[in-house]
């Protein structure tokens, strides 16, 4: 099913299996194309949804006094953001023994090795370099590391930094990341298109491989270097984690040294034009510039967000109803703010960019095919609803959320995903949306690749648990962006110019995980 229109219901009732049929036939996008149903409610995202029920969680061992830590009933996992080696100390340290050097991974979303499947990180971005180290015996003294980032090319030094233990009596772990995190045991059904837009629930033809448990990327006993922006450089770099000689007696350098190699990649910043739109007198309660910036930055990897704000639109009140808001339309707030996007009409909000001059509509080609927009922002409107979600445009350069916080924390980033090219990959959670299929990880799942927040709070750094949350591309929660993902949004959007001319099939062809796009 072809999808230009995305709504996101954010507080309407379940939709029963008799109810999905006749949805499905009648369309629901408010911007002039077919749209798969939605409908549920805050806890879920979706309709008919059966909330998997996790399985015991194994909580993480202690982790003495080294990093500030907290666990959010093991949602995620809260560090102090220190460089260095922040491990545990024992008065008994050994300065003797056998370093390894493990693994060397990277976090700017998803905390992963360079040889990864889905691994892409953006430029012009801090990045967490991670570099995992074991001693062959108990207390064994934490030497120093040098981490070192040549480029490929000519072999000249980018980024250089030698970290070293909080004071002498830290001391590597014998084995890294031994705290198990247990998945979830879920079943997943599919809303799929029939070829007539009528849909029908339809079990996985073949069984989910289920990853039944993984373990905590320990943080508390790793060595620890921030990668500044600035030095995030989009070329083939190589990236060398090797111990520092003399700082213990180590009975075996051969694994004292890792590299792992790499290619950021250019993303362009997200241009937001905010715009509050007044319905029946009433304007929207706006976030804060901050709060937007940061909940964007936490989910798309792009290197900044830039917001312009507009001047509150007025829609045609006799699109409502004169004097009707938002929460007292007839027919619902999620078709009221489908009604206001309508479709490439005239004084819609989805023409709003072309008439402030700031998108280009292409003209179809000879076989009428749709070609798409150029616009230099995406346009963000806010409406005063307690009951909508949000909808994204045909031309998938402008949405419609509402102000409640349920909308504000969910379909802000889901309909800012619902942008050029991307609606027709909707990660399935077992909700009445879109069938996928690109998406590789069962349920809408994070497929076991952990996520990672450097933004949301200075100085911390969030673990996200896999196991616990679905890709933001879905309508379950909570949320988070999968590696496909991040990896999805880096070769298909170019947001200095949203283009769907040459995009919009690419969108549609599977990224192969081993290689950039």
């Amino acid at each position: 099913m072809t999808v230009k229109n995305t709504p996101h219901s954010a507080l309407l009732p379940v939709v029963t299996l008799a109810a999905v049929a006749l949805l499905s036939a009648c369309g629901g996008g408010g911007g002039g194309g077919d749209s798969a149903p939605s409908g549920g409610n805050p806890s879920t995202g979706g309709g008919n949804v059966v909330v998997p029920t996790p399985n015991p969680v194994i909580p993480p061992p202690a982790l003495g006094d080294a990093m500030a830590f907290s666990n959010d009933a093991a949602e995620s996992f809260t560090y102090a953001a220190l460089d260095g080696f922040n491990g545990d100390s024992s008065a008994a340290a050994v300065a003797t023994g056998d370093v390894n050097v493990q693994k060397i991974e990277f976090g700017q979303i998803n905390l992963k090795t360079a040889d990864s499947p889905y691994f892409a990180l953006a430029a012009n971005r801090d990045v967490l370099i991670r570099v995992a180290v074991s001693g062959s015996v108990a207390n064994l003294k934490a030497p120093k590391l040098k981490v070192t980032i040549t480029k490929d090319k000519d072999g000249s030094e980018v980024f250089s930094q030698v970290v070293s233990a909080r004071d002498g009596q830290r001391v590597l772990p014998v084995e890294i990341d031994k705290a198990p995190i247990y998945y979830a045991a879920y079943t997943t059904r599919d809303y799929v298109d029939n070829g007539s837009n009528v849909g029908v629930y339809k079990d996985r033809s073949q069984p989910a491989t289920e990853i039944k448990s993984t373990s905590l990327p320990d943080l508390n006993r790793s060595y620890l270097v921030r990668w500044p922006a600035g030095q995030v450089l989009a070329e083939k770099l190589t990236v060398k984690a090797e111990i520092v000689t003399g700082t213990v007696l180590d009975s075996n350098s051969a694994n004292d040294v890792k590299t792992a190699q790499l290619e950021p990649h250019i993303t362009q910043p997200l241009n937001i034009a905010l715009v509050p739109i007044q319905v029946a007198g009433t304007l929207p309660k706006m976030p804060s510039d901050e709060f937007i910036r940061t909940e964007l930055m936490k989910y798309f990897p792009v290197p900044a967000v830039n917001i312009r704000h507009r001047d509150p639109w007025v829609p045609n009140p006799n699109i409502l109803g004169v004097g009707v808001t938002v929460d007292a339309y007839p027919k619902r707030g999620q078709q009221a703010i489908m009604d206001l996007m309508s479709g490439d009409l005239p004084g819609s909000f989805t023409r709003l960019p072309q008439d402030d001059g700031v998108e280009v509509k292409l003209a179809d080609d000879v076989d009428h095919n749709y070609m798409g927009s150029l616009s230099k922002e995406y346009y963000l409107g806010l409406v005063r609803s307690d009951t909508a979600g949000g909808i994204t445009s045909s031309l998938s350069t402008s949405s419609i959320i509402a102000d409640s916080q349920f909308a504000i924390s969910k379909a802000l980033s889901n309909e800012t995903w619902n942008g050029p090219a991307q609606s027709d990959d909707v990660a399935v959670c077992g909700s009445v949306v879109q069938t996928t299929k690109l998406y590789p990880y069962t349920g809408g799942r994070m497929g076991g690749v952990w996520g990672i927040d450097l933004v949301s709070e200075a100085g911390k750094i969030k673990l996200i648990n896999p196991s616990l949350h679905f890709d933001l591309a879905g309508y379950c929660n909570p949320i988070w962006t999968s590696d496909y993902s991040v990896k999805k949004w880096m070769r298909d959007f170019k947001l200095g110019e949203l283009n769907h001319k040459n995009e919009w099939q690419l969108s549609k062809q599977v990224i192969d995980p081993f290689k950039w796009w």
